[in-house]
């Protein structure tokens, strides 16, 4: 839904761009904090004013539509997924960047600096519209930047979340950034063996993660140096 979601917007379609993100937010919240992000290449691209607020208000529209029936109906039931993301046991998750915050003392922070690396995302996105860079190009690599950014924030870690990145990493066309796939495949090859034997693999499991939390970081930095070369780029 996220990848047509940009397609169709790239296309002019944005009104059908929007009810595409709705659905994408419907199925998992974290395509809505690519709002920012396609509304500030719309505001680039010297869209209307009206034509802006008529694809806000048709995102809205669809996560209303499909979320205030299952609300009403039972309250509990609709709130459960998100309270239990902030309670449920892998919160402890040993090989995340937020965990290490509370192996020095700083816990409490841990969902301020998920909400500070996404809206460091948004700060860039932001210079980029004042400085009329964000091209077509630079709109993929800013959506990319966003997603690791809420990736390498999150308090839980699972391989699949390499997923959410391949559409970029396609639509960007830079085989550099594929470097991250044998780590990928190794950990996933881990978690396997993990949960088939538990605690024999316990260890080397960790071992696995922590390595490729460790990649990730170096991909994030990779990725938001590249913006800052496009940035610099005069014929952007």
């Amino acid at each position: 839904f996220t990848l047509l979601s940009i397609y169709l917007l790239l296309n002019k379609r944005n009104n059908l761009s929007a009810v595409f993100l709705g659905f994408a937010s419907v199925s998992k919240l974290y395509p809505a904090l690519f709002l920012p992000v396609l509304v500030f290449y719309l505001l680039n691209q010297k869209t209307s004013l009206h034509k802006i607020g008529s694809f806000l208000v048709t995102f809205f529209m669809v996560l209303v539509i499909f979320n205030l029936p299952f609300a009403l109906i039972d309250w509990h039931a609709w709130t459960y997924p998100y309270l239990h993301q902030l309670t449920n046991p892998e919160r402890n998750d040993t090989t995340t960047l937020s965990y290490y915050l509370t192996t020095v003392g700083l816990g409490q922070f841990r969902t301020l600096f998920l909400i500070s690396l996404f809206s460091i995302s948004w700060v860039i996105i932001f210079i980029f519209y004042k400085a009329k860079k964000i091209s077509s190009v630079n709109f993929i690599y800013l959506l990319l930047f966003t997603a690791l950014s809420i990736v390498v924030g999150n308090h839980v870690y699972t391989p699949q979340y390499f997923l959410w990145f391949l559409p970029y990493l396609a639509l960007v066309n830079k085989p550099v950034l594929w470097i991250w796939l044998p780590f990928d495949w190794l950990n996933a090859s881990t978690r396997f063996f993990y949960f088939r034997f538990k605690t024999e693999w316990l260890e080397l499991f960790h071992s696995i993660h922590t390595i490729n939390i460790i990649f990730l970081v170096c991909l994030y930095l990779l990725v938001l140096y590249t913006i800052k070369l496009r940035f610099q780029d005069a014929k952007d």
